[in-house]
């Protein structure tokens, strides 16, 4: 799985590319919310900071959004509701506290999974995924 990583810190961005690396999955680094606009094409799914340096990570969610139906998965360190609910509602489909607590890799299989996965027919379940080790 293909897994853009939009964090300008390097301390967190290069923490979240070894733990996806270490559960086998590519982990592209990407600093700027305009990196992701231009590179978003042949992304599984998508770990976006909302304190990028050149734009607000909600604007480029947005953005991101008119073009692509790529899962997202919001990272934050802000720690008021609003901004998660502004995320969730402006289309990502998980969020993620900065610095994350646990390896984000099996929560972004997982949420990619259930957002692209089409139900098994007739059972109301989704079908089972290997994890890639």
């Amino acid at each position: 799985m293909q897994i853009a990583v939009v964090e300008d810190d390097d301390g967190v961005g290069d923490a979240l590319v070894e733990a996806l690396a270490t559960h086998g999955h590519e982990a592209v680094r990407m600093r700027r919310g305009s990196d992701l606009l231009l590179g978003h094409r042949g992304m599984d799914a998508v770990i976006l900071d909302l304190g990028l340096p050149d734009a607000d990570g909600l604007q480029v969610l947005r953005q991101l959004r008119a073009v692509s139906d790529v899962p997202v998965v919001i990272l934050t360190a802000r720690d008021d509701e609003r901004s998660v609910v502004r995320g969730l509602r402006g289309g990502a489909i998980d969020n993620l506290a900065a610095p994350p607590t646990s390896p984000p890799s099996a929560r972004c299989t997982r949420t990619t999974c259930n957002s692209r996965c089409a139900p098994i027919p007739g059972s109301g379940t989704l079908p089972n995924l290997p994890e890639r080790e």
